[in-house]
């Protein structure tokens, strides 16, 4: 389960709850 768009979603939450 490898896919680009989870990856970027993945970082895109991570980088939303790092910056909150």
């Amino acid at each position: 389960m490898e896919d680009p768009v989870s990856s970027v979603l993945t970082l895109g939450l991570e980088s939303l709850l790092l910056v909150i």
